[in-house]
């Protein structure tokens, strides 16, 4: 048994060589339709080969690896012992009634369709699990025209699939990509914004989106922060939007980064040598460097994406590196003892 050395020309030489001799390619699952015919896998575990191979993400390839170990085979097999069991016990009932041991009792029938029954009802439970995790959980971005439903749409899937302008009602169609976040398969949606129109075609788009939120598995509502401070959001309109909804609601402040940042009337410096230094304690406090300044990561910004990103800088911090290496890479030396930066 021999290998080639890789390269396009002499593994097609060899292969070409070996179907000169008789050999022939093997047919697609091939292998795979054997073993079920010999008895060395099952249907389940068949399936598990083909959702393995299919799988794009690392929750689906646990899944798979979990199904062919025979995790939903063992199951399956348990239902059918206990389906025997209640279909020995009433078939004795009716075709031997008259024995010396006597009828058999309804309570011992009762515990053994009331196990069944519960083991079907548990699998049948898992069902939409499992078919969200394999087709990828349907998360839908809603909200009003301009709340930045596509900034974020193309954050979260990490290249500009949809079109961003400042003018309300860009998007008039569902966007629908697929994105694995976190190590699980999503379908992310972005649709159009939700408003009473006299447009035509906006109205078509809109109830395509309403459409999408009823088979959602997780809707992110998303709301312009400058709406709060300028009064002008709807809370009829969000209430009534959040009784509609099925699923799951999440809700995201777009467009922090444009908020102004609250300045401290009468910061406290902390002298240090002649210089004054900002206390590391009010940098932590907050993102403006004092107590009143808001966190960061309040809600995704309009630009960039920040906000989404400082998770993953967080991270950093807590694996032992003091800033991350974007907050590294664009900040100033602090001076020494004898002013040299």
């Amino acid at each position: 048994m021999r290998s080639t050395s890789g390269g396009l020309l002499v593994p097609a030489a060899a292969l070409a060589a070996l179907l000169a001799g008789g050999a022939r390619p093997a047919a697609p699952g091939e292998f795979s339709r054997r073993a079920v015919l010999n008895g060395k896998l099952d249907l389940l575990q068949a399936e598990a080969t083909a959702d393995l191979i299919d799988a794009g993400s690392p929750a689906q390839a646990r899944r798979a690896l979990q199904q062919l170990d025979r995790g939903l085979s063992r199951r399956l097999e348990q239902l059918r012992a206990e389906l025997i069991e209640l279909e020995a016990l009433i078939a004795y009932e009716i075709d031997f009634p008259e024995e010396d041991e006597g009828p058999v009792a309804p309570e011992r029938v009762e515990r053994a369709w009331g196990a069944a029954r519960q083991r079907i009802a548990h699998l049948i439970a898992t069902a939409p699990e499992g078919e969200r995790l394999r087709e990828g959980a349907l998360l839908v971005i809603a909200g009003r025209p301009n709340a930045g439903k596509s900034s974020l749409f193309n954050t979260l899937l990490g290249r500009e699939r949809a079109i961003v302008t400042e003018v309300p009602g860009t998007t008039r169609d569902a966007i629908e990509a697929y994105a694995v976040l976190e190590g699980f398969p999503f379908r992310l949606v972005d649709t159009a914004g939700l408003r009473e129109s006299d447009d035509r075609v906006e109205r078509m788009g809109i109830d395509v989106a309403r459409r999408y939120l009823d088979a959602a598995d997780l809707i992110l509502f998303c709301e312009d922060a400058g709406d709060e401070g300028r009064g002008t959001g709807d809370g009829a309109d969000r209430a009534a939007f959040l009784a509609a909804c099925r699923a799951p609601v999440v809700a995201v402040r777009t467009k922090a980064d444009l908020l102004p940042v609250p300045r401290p009337s009468s910061p406290v410096p902390q002298a240090r040598r002649g210089r004054v230094w900002p206390p590391a304690r009010a940098r932590r406090r907050g993102a403006g460097g004092h107590p009143g300044a808001p966190p960061r990561g309040v809600g995704p910004g309009a630009r960039g994406g920040r906000g989404v990103s400082d998770r993953a800088e967080g991270r950093c911090g807590r694996r032992g590196c003091r800033d991350p290496p974007a907050r590294r890479a664009g900040r100033a030396r602090r001076p020494d003892r004898r002013g040299n930066a």
